[in-house]
């Protein structure tokens, strides 16, 4: 986790992140797959709330889990 800190770019990308964030924005900062992201989401590794078809993530619960707390 602290290697991940100290690295300036990483640091950049989580503070641009949207606020709420969405399948594609985990998708394209992770480099996944569409259907591992949306496993990834169905897992609730964080939280994550469906409103009809689309996923609205909490930027700060992403980056909590992102970065292992």
């Amino acid at each position: 986790m602290i290697e991940i800190l100290k690295d300036k770019k990483t640091i950049n990308r989580l503070r641009n992140l949207p606020e709420p964030m969405e399948p594609k924005d985990i998708q394209e900062f992770l480099g996944l797959s569409k259907n591992s992201t949306y496993n990834l989401i169905d897992a609730k590794h964080f939280h994550s709330v469906r409103v009809g078809k689309l996923y609205k993530i909490p930027k700060r619960t992403f980056v909590k889990w992102y970065l292992g707390y």
